[in-house]
């Protein structure tokens, strides 16, 4: 004989209180009956027992009376209102008062909340075997009024009455023959009513379950039932009531694409899971996308995806969200991985549809993972450029194949709240602008490079991994300017000749009083740091830092100056290096580590006789390319003329004036400079005295 798994039990508290009702001839008075989840386990009935494992909710009951098939059991019955669940049920209880008079366990079940997309009353029922009934009693309070078992039972053939039944599967409602009009149809818990004409929904949560949906998706086997008419038929049914479609636990997969639009406008419907971690739907859409959406373009939308994974099969292939001109739409709680794109928002229209644009959407909590580009915008055909009022808000994006976020051509976004925008990894760019995007943008990097050949205006800020304000490269030939960050303008000469700083920081209104400029040269770059005074319009140099392969080619170059590399600490970091070699580095408090260089000073006479200035100690080493400016300062210590020059092999190569003190009222001719081996040869006429300070930085030079 095979074990008793689920029985009942009387407490020896039950026992003590059954035995004085008998004894005084009175009502042991059980009014209540308590729901528990017995921990997440079954458990094991005992006459101990003095309260439930773990209490989940506890009502009146509904009736308690003999069984009318045996006089020697006393049945008790309750029912959950289908208002309320959410919860596992595997031990019932009853009281009297506050006492546990009897216990039982009961097999595993989930009471649903309307919520998880079914909502229904659940009866439950505890036998007790005794020998006499007579001393038990329902007390209720009269106030309160309770559905009986008689009651639900009748609503149940009421129910049936007026249906011609229940069918399995939603497709199965086309084969009834000649429905009367008014006539409903249960399809597992959803109900249909016959119009005249067509099926229409009674509900508004439709669980593709009900569709005949199947969860069983292999990972590793790559196999599982294709779901596609399960969705095709759940959708179909939600536009008609502009509804929602549930997607339970479990992994699904479909081979087919789904339009959540209706009448092409504002209305639409929704597709919602339990948890990114819980309901999984796995794709194969191939080119086209996942979920799609369109028009409505100024009208508020009834359309939203949540709490779902979508993982599509077939690497970097197809969308998995595309949004075509739509306002307020929302997306929450998403996992998105292995796709071409994402999220993929477009304003796309024929010439008869050509305001058709993009507004006031929502996205947040979503990561997204493996795919070729993560969020994509772009315009297309006769669609308009505007999307407007866009807020992405903690957006992860992660192992991207080609861009974390594109923006193209011919976009422009403004209004755009980005509170947090996180990218790990992208293989080309974690941020690509090409349009136009203007509002407030936090952009976290972990790594990755940035490109803006458009116009990108920020009041967010711009932060990787280390705190500090520069991304590992930006290519971009116009800045990105956020509140702490400003991208390289880059211009190009073979050898850096003819580039003047002065004219690419002219303290235009776009970049407030400061910029970072990138001279790109022939097989190399140097970088140059400057800030321009946003009146007086004189330099005040923040330092430079060439890395080039041969800095001996730079001949004539019109470089900003080094000479108060001190004044780097404005900075978080600064480098400088040669060839991959560290030689300068100043962090963020002021302190520097590396090769600072050598310097010698003196004084140059007010005459017209060239004066020269041997470097000989200075330059000596032969192979090495050295950087090297000359300080012009009067009596006063005020700097009155700048030169720059690069020496190499222990030879000057070049020297040219770069700068000279607006502010000093000299008339006279400017001072004169050549190179003479490894002398500058310096005159300096109609002037008095001047003093000098040559500086030289490079490799291996203390």
């Amino acid at each position: 004989m095979a074990e008793q798994i689920y029985y009942s039990v009387f407490t020896k508290k039950g026992l003590e209180l059954l035995t004085e009702a008998i004894r005084n001839g009175t009502k042991l008075g059980i009014t209540s009956m308590a729901f528990g989840d017995g921990g997440g386990s079954l458990p094991v009935p005992n006459e101990n027992f003095t309260s439930m494992v773990r209490e989940v909710h506890r009502t009146q009951l509904n009736s308690l009376a003999p069984d009318p098939n045996n006089a020697n059991w006393l049945r008790a019955d309750a029912i959950i209102a289908s208002a309320t669940g959410g919860f596992n049920i595997r031990e019932l209880g009853l009281y009297a008062g506050d006492v546990l008079v009897a216990y039982s366990n009961y097999p595993a079940t989930y009471k649903p909340n309307p919520s998880d997309g079914t909502a229904r009353i659940m009866t439950f029922r505890m036998i007790l075997q005794i020998d006499n009934v007579s001393n038990f009693e329902l007390v209720i309070d009269p106030d309160v009024v309770l559905a009986t078992i008689q009651k639900v039972e009748d609503v149940k053939s009421e129910l049936v009455n007026k249906t011609v039944g229940h069918v399995d599967l939603f497709e199965k409602l086309n084969e009834i023959d000649s429905p009367e009009t008014g006539r409903t149809v249960a399809v597992g818990n959803l109900l249909f009513k016959f119009s005249g004409e067509d099926w229409i929904p009674q509900n508004h949560i439709f669980n593709i379950i009900d569709f005949g949906a199947v969860g069983d998706y292999d990972e590793n086997s790559k196999t599982g039932t294709d779901n596609d008419s399960a969705f095709k038929a759940a959708i179909g049914a939600a536009k008609k009531v502009k509804g929602t479609v549930l997607v339970p636990a479990g992994n699904f997969f479909t081979s087919g694409t789904y339009n959540l639009t209706v009448n092409g406008f504002q209305d639409g419907i929704k597709i919602i899971g339990v948890g990114k971690q819980a309901s999984k739907i796995y794709t194969n859409t191939k080119e086209t996308a996942f979920t799609s959406w369109s028009g409505g373009s100024g009208n508020p939308s009834n359309i939203g995806v949540k709490s779902l994974a979508l993982i599509s099969l077939a690497k970097h292939v197809g969308k998995a969200l595309h949004i075509n001109g739509t306002c307020l739409t929302n997306f929450d709680d998403l996992f998105i991985k292995d796709y071409e794109v994402g999220i993929y928002f477009t304003n796309d229209a024929d010439n008869s549809q050509w305001l058709l644009f993009t507004e006031f959407l929502t996205a947040e909590r979503t990561m997204i993972r493996g795919c070729k580009t993560a969020i994509k915008f772009e315009k297309l055909n006769y669609g308009d450029a505007s999307m407007h009022g866009l807020r992405l808000d903690n957006i992860i994006i992660d192992d991207v194949g080609e861009y974390g976020v594109h923006v193209c051509p011919d976009v422009v976004l403004y209004n755009v709240s980005w509170p947090q925008l996180t990218i790990f990894a992208a293989d080309k760019y974690a941020f690509f602008n090409e349009g136009r995007v203007y509002g407030d943008v936090n952009l976290f990097l972990e790594g990755g490079k940035i490109k803006n050949t458009g116009t990108f205006r920020s009041c967010g800020m711009l932060r990787n991994q280390n705190a500090t304000t520069f991304p590992d490269a930006d290519d971009s030939t116009s800045p990105f300017i956020f509140i702490n960050y400003q991208s390289p303008v880059s211009v190009s000469d073979p050898n850096l000749i003819n580039i003047d700083i002065s004219s690419l920081c002219s303290g235009s209104s776009d970049v407030n009083d400061s910029k970072l400029t990138r001279l790109q040269g022939a097989g190399g770059s140097s970088f140059n740091f400057t800030i321009l005074a946003d009146s007086a319009k004189s330099w005040y140099q923040k330092g430079i830092a060439l890395t080039y392969d041969a800095i001996s080619n730079l001949a004539n170059p019109k470089l900003a100056s080094m000479w108060t590399l001190s004044g780097i600490n404005s900075m978080f970091n600064f480098n400088l290096s040669y060839k991959g070699v560290s030689q300068l580095l100043i962090n963020n408090t002021g302190y520097h580590t590396g090769k600072m260089g050598r310097y010698a000073t003196g004084t140059v006479q007010g005459s017209s006789d060239k004066q020269k200035i041997s470097l000989a100690n200075l330059i000596s080493q032969t192979g090495t390319s050295l950087l090297i400016n000359v300080e012009l300062r009067d009596n006063s210590g005020v700097c009155n003329y700048l030169f720059a020059g690069v020496a190499y092999g222990g030879n000057v190569i070049s020297a040219k004036q770069i700068a000279v003190n607006a502010f000093i009222g000299y008339t006279g001719e400017p001072p004169e400079v050549a190179t003479n081996g490894s002398n500058i040869e310096l005159s300096v006429k109609n002037v008095n005295n001047l003093t000098y300070k040559i500086n030289v930085v490079g490799i291996e030079v203390y």
